[in-house]
């Protein structure tokens, strides 16, 4: 029998829920993963990420023996390794254990449009889907004249801050739709909130294009149970801001309500809200983090 993977969704109060992760090694996609493991429930969380810092070594690691070996690594011929799968009632055939909290980790580079197709394909075959998808990925926070526009850059970060959550939508929605339930948030950015610095067009651009696809997700799969959402924090103090001069960070933090930079719980606390069922009822929404700088 083949096992149905909207079923598996719908028995989530029983299975627990699975976690997809875009950009689990940034700062925030860290401290995300580290809610999740210290919420008692079973779940599965897919962490992808392209570089492996330390630091979120030391967080994957901290799953002790409950932790898969990398899998998904990206190489010439593309090939993935078995990672969480399941066979017709819903047993994790890779451990052969049910109901356990577990990090999979996931090597993909989203700025490789077939490296992302490969990505959702494999866990669609390996009859993995998620309840829940988190897009975090980003390109670094940096700054970008007109009159010295990048092309090549510019859809480079296109392809991880948008088309790579196109992909990966289009792999999973219908899945969620069929099953009645799932979560998706995607971090955007204050920009999108009122008028957008100077010098960051390509920056503003990508974010916009990501804000557009999730309102229109949320429309075309509204009542069908599935929730999407974005949030939209002013700078976070992370190594997104690596090359942004320290003097216009000051500046900022001198100029903003706030006085100071949005901090990463901030973030990862409005994303546990809307990665929760207390918001049932919200649904194409982007969540003002601006520290109150922008006030529509």
């Amino acid at each position: 029998m083949v096992f149905d993977l909207s079923t598996k969704i719908r028995r989530k109060g029983r299975m627990g829920n699975t976690y997809l992760i875009l950009g689990a090694s940034s700062e925030v996609g860290m401290a995300y993963i580290e809610k999740l493991k210290n919420n008692t429930d079973p779940k599965t969380i897919i962490a992808c990420y392209r570089t492996e810092s330390d630091a979120f070594k030391a967080v994957c690691g901290s799953f002790g023996n409950k932790q898969e070996q990398t899998c998904g690594q990206i190489g010439e011929n593309m090939q993935e390794q078995n990672c969480g799968k399941f066979d017709e009632n819903g047993q994790d055939t890779a451990t052969g254990q049910t109901g356990n909290t577990k990090i999979i980790k996931k090597q993909v580079d989203l700025a490789n449009p077939v490296s992302v197709k490969a990505m959702a394909e494999g866990l669609v075959a390996e009859g993995v889907c998620p309840t829940h998808i988190l897009h975090l990925a980003a390109s670094n926070y940096d700054f970008m004249k007109i009159k010295k526009w990048d092309g090549t850059k510019a859809r480079k970060d296109m392809e991880v801050t948008y088309f790579s959550f196109a992909e990966i939508c289009s792999a999973f929605l219908p899945l969620m739709s069929k099953a009645g339930y799932g979560k998706v948030v995607a971090v955007l950015s204050s920009v999108t909130l009122g008028v957008p610095p100077k010098f960051m067009s390509h920056y503003t651009a990508c974010k916009y294009a990501l804000l557009g696809y999730l309102k229109g997700a949320a429309a075309e799969y509204a009542g069908k149970g599935i929730n999407i959402n974005g949030i939209s924090p002013g700078m976070m103090d992370t190594k997104f801001l690596s090359a942004v001069d320290e003097r216009i960070l000051e500046m900022t933090k001198e100029n903003s309500h706030m006085q100071r930079l949005c901090e990463v719980g901030e973030t990862v606390a409005a994303i546990e809200f809307l990665m929760s069922d207390a918001a049932s009822y919200m649904n194409g929404a982007n969540l003002n983090l601006s520290g109150g700088e922008y006030m529509p």
